[in-house]
């Protein structure tokens, strides 16, 4: 047996209530876990898509990486992660805010 702890609202803003749980994994298949995992994980992209408000048509998750979010956010704790969200931001940005990037780069802002 697993024993968690987690918090549940009945409503939006309302007073979060601790419950303790054990959770009983005997009888469950590998095939089993792999489903409710899916289930987790899809929610858990939907998220990502509804942050970033780009919902692609096709897409592979990377469950890894999706297990290294915070909290709404991606961790940025390497170069190649930056590098990754500073690409996916800049191809949403539109012409101005490109402009007024480039001109932060170069110094030029506010000067």
């Amino acid at each position: 047996m697993e024993k968690i702890t987690f918090k549940t609202r009945v409503s939006k803003g309302g007073v979060a209530v601790s419950t303790a749980a054990s959770i009983n994994w005997d009888g469950v298949t590998k095939e089993q876990m792999q489903e409710l995992a899916s289930r987790s994980i899809i929610i858990a992209q939907q998220a990502v898509y509804r942050t970033s408000g780009v919902i692609p048509a096709t897409d592979t998750i990377d469950v890894a990486a999706l297990l290294k979010r915070e909290k709404g956010a991606v961790k940025l704790d390497t170069p190649e992660a930056r590098a990754a969200a500073f690409t996916r931001l800049v191809a949403k940005m539109t012409p101005a805010e490109l402009a007024q990037l480039q001109n932060q780069m170069r110094g030029k802002e506010g000067k």
